[in-house]
């Protein structure tokens, strides 16, 4: 199992999974990097100028997006904050990953977050803020299995959830 860049070796089954996050109700940065209608094109522009810190829209920070592959096949992605701006600090933290819904329960949560932390600490970070709903179990148990040490659950104004951040030390 291995974090790799977003390249066109995978784009099917980025699609697919995109499509069955979309079915689920699911979203992400990657709407954010390929906008609604999503365009896989455009998300691959945007990630690239994201994951080198160039030409940021306002408010937003350096981030790197991988993909978790086990042998050949695509099972998640994770997004990584190289910074913590006010809204991350809140919300998302330096961390955001999603498996595919017909990958999940088999540990690939934990696995993408411990080498997601891995890249943080080549990125030179000493500790990272990992957040997920409130009434999210299985996230919970993911950050906690990896260092998670829960700082507070927070009600961020206009979500119908609360928050929990939890900080892991790198």
């Amino acid at each position: 199992m291995k974090l790799i860049r977003p390249c066109d070796e995978y784009k099917d089954q980025f699609l697919q999974m995109v499509e069955a996050f979309a079915e689920e109700g699911t979203t992400g940065f990657w709407l954010y990097y390929g906008g609604e209608p999503f365009s896989y094109e455009k998300f691959i522009d945007i990630d690239g100028r994201c994951a080198v810190g160039g030409d940021l829209p306002s408010g937003k920070v350096q981030a790197t997006t991988y993909w978790l592959v086990d042998g050949e096949t695509l099972v998640g992605h994770t997004n990584i904050r190289h910074e913590l701006n006010e809204a991350l600090l809140q919300k998302n933290g330096n961390i955001g990953y999603h498996i595919a819904p017909d990958q999940r329960r088999k540990g690939y949560g934990s696995k993408i977050l411990s080498l997601a932390l891995d890249k943080c600490r080549e990125f030179g970070l000493e500790k990272a803020l990992v957040t997920c709903d409130e009434d999210n179990v299985g996230s919970a148990k993911v950050i906690e299995k990896n260092g998670g040490v829960l700082e507070n659950t927070i009600q961020i104004e206009g979500d119908d959830f609360r928050t929990k951040r939890y900080w892991i030390t790198l």
